[in-house]
């Protein structure tokens, strides 16, 4: 027996079914054209390690969509991604699953601004208010975009003209200039402030994410993130403080998955029971 093993691992047949089926799960990603994580837990390959403020662990990212008028839980499961960036598709496509609709309206946080959730929302005719990174918003404040030559200007007056598309999922037009040097802006514009030529990736899509950008800094886009907040945030505080639901105890995707399914059922079963209660009897 190894020592430095897990107890489930120490018997010869478990390690063999647990490699087959971690190389199983390897290979799905591969195909599926994501990152192959560089740490899988020793008991569960399919769960990966995720980054929070306090530590890096094995955990798995459970979803939920909420109804903000009456507070039901209209869709979740649990996820093996280790963020949000894709999951608005998938939210989406398990409200249409569970309801026979698409929602009028969606309200999401910063972690779902990926710009394939925006096209979606967009091609499902959702009005979406998704909170966005300044990113895109801060270059075209240091950076002056020039559409005769299809090139940028940065604050130093250099330019960066157009180098090459990037493809693949994160497909954007690439900038860069042709001399940064004896600029005075190089130590905090460059990298680490080393020498080299400045670079910018503006989205292929960038389009869609400014309007959401625009839309987000308005009235009614400030509005709804105070809603967002008030609508499914109280779901995970209650499950986590009232249910005590910090961990699961099930190993496996699919397990895991029907666990969380189960405890969002049960808390809108609860709120059901709860909003019938306080209705006055009819005599």
């Amino acid at each position: 027996d190894d020592p430095q093993l897990p107890q489930e691992l120490q018997n010869a047949k478990r390690q063999r079914e647990w490699a087959k089926k971690a190389a199983q799960h390897f290979n799905e990603l591969e195909a599926q054209g994501r990152k192959i994580p560089k740490q899988i837990s020793g008991t569960d390959p399919e769960c990966h390690y995720l980054h929070s403020p306090k530590e890096t662990s094995p955990m798995y990212n459970v979803q939920a969509a909420v109804d903000s008028k009456h507070k039901i839980i209209v869709a979740g499961y649990a996820s093996p991604r280790g963020s949000d960036g894709a999951e608005l598709s998938v939210l989406l496509e398990e409200i249409e699953k569970n309801t026979g609709r698409n929602p009028q309206r969606i309200l999401a946080d910063k972690g779902y601004r990926d710009v394939h959730g925006l096209v979606e929302l967009k091609r499902r005719d959702i009005d979406g208010y998704v909170a966005q990174m300044d990113k895109l918003a801060k270059i075209e404040r240091e950076f002056k975009y020039n559409p005769d030559s299809d090139s940028y200007t940065c604050s130093g007056g250099r330019s960066l003209p157009f180098l090459y598309n990037k493809v693949g999922k994160h497909a954007a037009k690439v900038y860069r200039s042709t001399d940064c040097s004896g600029c005075q802006l190089s130590a905090s514009c460059l990298k680490n402030g080393k020498e080299g030529l400045r670079h910018i990736a503006i989205n292929a899509q960038s389009k869609i994410i400014r309007e959401m950008v625009d839309k987000m800094s308005g009235g009614l886009g400030k509005a709804m993130s105070v809603v967002r907040s008030a609508t499914v945030e109280p779901i995970f505080g209650y499950l986590k403080h009232a249910r005590h639901l910090i961990r699961f105890f099930f190993r496996g995707l699919d397990r895991v998955n029907t666990d969380w399914k189960l405890e969002l059922a049960a808390t809108n079963i609860q709120k059901i029971l709860k909003q019938r209660a306080s209705k006055p009897a009819i005599a």
